[in-house]
Order: structure tokens, then sequence, then C-alpha cells
């Protein structure tokens, strides 16, 4: 068993290659998203950083690759020592940066999760009985809560082990029609646990911060799953079903993009009034 950093470089330059490729392949077949099963994509994900994190070599399943010129001049520029720091070396430097990062990446991460939490403690669940009807049509299932809140202009769901749906109040007015298929989307990407996902992709990103490639794999992930999602939803769906389901989900996506955009003009027009009164 041998020891060597060139096994995780090559791990994590396979990694990126990979996500690269996905990432092409995505754009080139945007009907194949149903073909991504993110199981197998977590496991890749675990492999993949278990193998950069222990550099181990066995010897009966090594290959060594000759190189002369690339890897040699790579590693004396990696290892050798600083002029004023004894024992220190760019290596050394890089591994400090990338740590310190991604420990300062995580504390935040955990600050924004606890005062996220607190917030929606404050809320009380919605005693609405047109939201509750719809729900239970959706699912006989009492492990959720449904909010209605100002200070979000997007619909969404939180929680690993009970759902929440978080729903502004602009969306709690739409017909049952259209809010039924807001409820029933968020309800999908709770039992496709799709929220696991997202954490899974969130920690990569802490991990690996510094490889742009990440933030490229979290775009597509959050991308295939909202339409593995809509899939799902409308797989038993006829034809009109489809269409009436798909032209709904436009309209609260155009009508959450109209009540951004109310809030910004809002915002703008208050901000000469704040100058003059200052």
């Amino acid at each position: 068993m041998i020891v060597t950093p060139y096994s995780s470089v090559t791990a994590l330059l396979l990694f990126s290659l990979l996500i690269v490729i996905g990432h092409l392949l995505f754009i080139w077949r945007k009907d194949m998203y149903y073909l991504y099963d993110l199981r197998i994509f977590l496991f890749l994900v675990i492999v993949s950083l278990a193998r950069i994190a222990l550099p181990i070599e066995l010897p009966w399943f090594t290959r060594v690759i000759r190189s002369d010129h690339i890897y040699p001049s790579i590693q004396d520029a990696l290892t050798a020592e600083l002029p004023h720091a004894s024992s220190m070396t760019i290596l050394h430097i890089l591994g400090i940066v990338a740590v310190s990062g991604s420990a300062v990446l995580l504390i935040r991460s955990l600050i924004s999760f606890c005062c996220e939490r607190q917030f929606f403690s404050t809320l009380h669940p919605s005693t609405d009985p047109r939201i509750q009807k719809i729900m239970s049509g959706i699912t006989c299932s009492q492990n959720y809560s449904i909010v209605e809140t100002d200070s979000t202009d997007i619909a969404f769901c939180i929680g690993m082990s009970r759902l929440t749906i978080v729903l502004p109040r602009f969306i709690c007015e739409l017909p049952d029609g259209y809010l039924r298929h807001v409820l029933l989307h968020e309800w999908q990407h709770y039992k496709s646990k799709d929220v696991w996902f997202l954490f899974a992709v969130e920690l990569v990103c802490i991990l690996l911060w510094w490889n742009p490639v990440v933030y490229l794999l979290k775009k597509d992930i959050v991308q295939i799953l909202e339409k593995k999602c809509d899939l799902l939803v409308t797989q038993d769906y006829s034809k009109k079903q489809q269409v009436d389901y798909m032209e709904a989900m436009l309209m609260i996506n155009s009508l959450q993009i109209d009540y951004i955009e109310g809030k910004y003009k809002e915002l703008a027009n208050r901000e000469p009034s704040v100058q003059r009164g200052a």
C-alpha cells in the first residue's frame, strides 16, 4: 500500500471531467434528464470524494504513467520550500487556503441554517381549510405542515424528515386548481428526497469551493430535480392534464417574477423619498 497525493489529483481531474461531460450532454439533449438517476450521482460523488480524501494506491491495481516533463515540473513547483518559511511549500499554502475556505463556508452555512430554522419556527401552520382540503386529496400522510409568509417570493419545501411547504401569500390566493399544482409539485420534491440531493451538492460545493465545475454541477442538478419532479407529477396525466399543469406552472412563475419586480420598483420609488427625508 502506497500513500501518494497524485491519486487525489487524478481523482479530482476525472471528477471534474465527468461533470463537464455531463453538463455538455445535458445541454445537447435536454430531453435526457429523465435518464439521470440521482442515486447513481450520489454514489459517484461519495466514491470520488473518498478517493480524493484517501490517497492510497494498491500495488495490484496501480498502473504508473511515465511523465518526464509535466508531472516533475508541477511537483517541483508545488513542493519547493518558500524562501522565508522553512519547511513550508506552495502545496502547504494551497492546502491551508482550501481547508480554511471550506471551514468558513461550513460555518456560514450552519449559521444560515440556524437562522432560517429559527425564523420558520416562529411561523404558524396555515389553518386555511381550502389548503388543508387540497392537501388531503394529495396525500393521507400528516407528516407535513404548510406556512404562509410575505417573506418569500417563491414556493419551496424544507425538511428532511418532516416536510414544511412555504407559500408566499399571493400564491395562497390563487384558484384551487393552480394551488393544487403548486402543493403537488412540492410534495413530489419531498417524496423524491430532493432535499437530500441538494444537501449533498451543497456539501460538495463547500468541500471543493475552489473548483469552478462544482457550481456547474449544482446548477445542472437543480434543473434536473425540477424537471424530474414535473415528469413524476404528470406521468399519469392525460395530454390535456399535462398541458394544464405546465400552463399553470408557467403562469405561477410569471406571477413570481412580476411580484419580485414589483418589490424592486417599490424599493426604487422609496429610495428618493428616503434621501429627501435625510
